[in-house]
């Protein structure tokens, strides 16, 4: 078993091997909490310890001074002080985009005339604007707004919007190659940057398969052999803008290919991975089968099955997006059902279109049906979960079937997804009036007990959201 000297000795190859003095010293010193130990990426680590490691880190987590950093799902530790890095606040992204703007264009007269369809657009589907508080997406998308003819009419998923930016970054990247900035059209990047995409939707898939965020040079030559990519496709898929380099050890100077790689957000993995999944769909349709079922209430994998059914929906292929649903639905409920009807709601905002005219009606229903059940239950945590997944979509003022009840049962659950979505929800006379982006949508025949209770829920619902 390995001691704490032994490691530092193995990463930052000491010159020569610790004396029994100094291995007794530095055990001393973090026994007395004069050594921080930072345990980086802990969520990719934890899953597969080696034996020779485990007393170490038990020892570490335990009696030693750390920090660990790791996404919130990986782990269930308990610290006295856990800080989550939020990103930007909803005032930083109003002055980025309007900063964005100015700079955009030479003479800008006024950045608000140009940045406001930006910023309605991101307000527009609550999941983009969740998205737009990270960073880097937010400058990618305001760089794919620029670059393109946004029609501002136009609906936009979260699909949508990843397969734009996406596509945005393929132009670029063609255009560096030509020094030059021809008009280049969606065809000609499938057809110059096709092998590269389908390269990242295999190194995604393997990545996210097995807990990997960090992608190590030996996984990327894995997949170059197996699929028999050619080198040049290895490197250039590099160099596109979707993944960034990391070098561990800045003493060494190594090729881009010998480097470790990282994608540029989480986000844009899961998108990849998601392509994978709708291509193997096609050709190994069991073993996709196979991996929506063993995955479909692991949290890691929801934004791959919400990509999924967008990009479904973007081939318009009947047969496929039957076999996907299929998938989904079968052995579909989970021993109390709200794992099932959670991953409806989430996805619901991508079921849209002719080709699931069908599934979404049988999905709305499904909803409705489970809302008005679990708002009966007393178990408050069951309404929580809906409530974080409705006012995760569009869903509530685009789908009067779910808000048009007369069960005053669930009232308190409308008016705090409305309240999530900065909906407003009013009592006009005798009418319960919901105002979503596409104007008043009444809700007929409530009664007086329900409108009574309706102002109860606002009263308590506002509350919790200010506490």
């Amino acid at each position: 078993m390995y001691s704490a000297i032994d490691l530092v000795n193995y990463e930052y190859q000491l010159d020569g091997e610790p004396s029994d003095d100094i291995k007794l010293k530095f055990k001393k010193q973090c026994e007395e909490g004069q050594i921080l130990w930072i345990l980086d990426g802990y969520d990719e680590f934890v899953q597969n310890i080696p034996t020779s490691l485990e007393g170490l880190f038990s020892d570490i987590k335990n009696q030693y001074h750390h920090i660990i950093t790791t996404h919130p799902y990986a782990v269930d530790l308990k610290y006295d002080i856990t800080i989550e890095i939020t990103g930007f606040t909803d005032d930083n992204i109003t002055k980025f985009v309007m900063q964005y703007s100015k700079t955009s264009e030479e003479m800008a007269k006024d950045s608000r005339i140009k940045s406001e369809p930006i910023l309605i657009f991101l307000k527009s589907n609550p999941t983009i604007w969740g998205i737009a508080h990270i960073p880097i997406n937010l400058q990618l998308i305001c760089n794919t707004w620029s670059d393109s003819n946004k029609d501002e009419n136009k609906v936009l998923t979260v699909t949508d919007l990843y397969h734009e930016v996406i596509y945005g970054l393929c132009r670029k990247y063609l255009q560096r190659q030509t020094e030059s900035k021809p008009k280049i059209d969606k065809r000609k990047v499938d057809t110059k940057c096709g092998e590269h995409l389908q390269f990242l939707e295999n190194v995604a898939f393997e990545a996210i398969k097995s807990n990997k965020i960090i992608l190590k040079p030996e996984l990327l030559m894995k997949i170059v052999r197996e699929n028999k990519f050619s080198e040049m496709v290895h490197e250039d898929s590099l160099n596109i803008g979707l993944l960034k380099s990391y070098n561990d050890d800045q003493n060494v100077e190594r090729a881009e290919t010998e480097k470790q790689h990282y994608f540029i957000h989480l986000s844009f993995q899961e998108f990849f991975a998601a392509r994978y999944l709708v291509r193997i769909l096609a050709i190994e349709s069991e073993t996709a089968r196979e991996f929506i079922q063993e995955n479909k209430y692991n949290q890691r994998f929801t934004l791959v099955f919400i990509f999924a059914f967008g990009l479904l929906r973007h081939k318009n292929n009947d047969k496929l997006t039957e076999d996907y649903w299929k998938s989904i639905e079968y052995e579909a409920k989970d021993l109390v059902g709200l794992h099932h009807i959670k991953l409806l709601i989430e996805c619901l905002d991508e079921i849209d279109g002719a080709i699931y005219s069908k599934i979404r009606t049988g999905c709305i229903s499904s909803i409705t049906t489970w809302i008005k059940r679990a708002a009966s239950m007393p178990q408050s945590i069951v309404m929580r979960h809906l409530c974080d997944s409705l006012s995760c979509t569009t869903t509530v003022d685009r789908e009067v079937a779910i808000i048009r009840s007369n069960k005053a049962a669930w009232l308190p659950l409308v008016t705090y997804v409305a309240l999530r979505q900065n909906i407003a929800v009013t009592v006009v006379e005798n009418r319960l009036v919901v105002y979503g982006v596409k104007g008043p949508i009444p809700l007929e025949n409530v009664d007086i007990e329900s409108l009574d209770k309706l102002k109860i829920a606002f009263h308590n619902q506002e509350e919790e959201l200010n506490s």
